[in-house]
């Protein structure tokens, strides 16, 4: 089964679906602006390369799941505001990295995606963002 164009679709919301896996083609949902995958427990653990090509996601939710890397095409989605990961078992984020915002997420994935050895981001003072880590949501501008 794969997914034809979907030019209308712009939010699609599957949490608590038991959702398994998504399909690589979800790339054809190229008007997609909200994606939550949220809350499907034990059953997702993976997101496919493609997720990177939602040019115009501006939210992607997929808290509460298996998910352990976050696909480095993440950082390509200029558009993206609000990324919320709390209750994975992420490890593909270092820890200096968790604890900055949306755009250093998005630069470290781009750096891992381009070959290059990922810098470390300097760790700055933050005002009002340890409550963002603590619950790993991420904002950005």
């Amino acid at each position: 089964m794969s997914l034809t164009p979907v030019f209308c679709l712009h939010v699609l919301d599957t949490r608590l679906y038991c959702l398994m896996i998504l399909l690589h083609d979800i790339e054809n949902l190229i008007n997609l602006e909200i994606l939550n995958v949220s809350q499907n427990f034990q059953y997702l653990s993976s997101l496919p390369a493609s997720i990177g090509l939602l040019m115009n996601l501006i939210k992607l939710d997929v808290s509460y799941n298996k998910i352990t890397t976050l696909p480095e095409s993440v950082g390509c989605m200029r558009r993206l505001r609000k990324l919320s990961v709390e209750g994975n078992p992420l490890v593909s984020l270092p820890e200096e990295v968790m604890e900055q915002s949306l755009q250093v997420v998005r630069e470290y994935l781009t750096q891992k995606m381009n070959g290059s050895s990922p810098r470390s981001p300097s760790k700055k003072k933050s005002w009002g963002f340890g409550k963002l880590v603590k619950y790993g949501t991420f904002n950005g501008g």
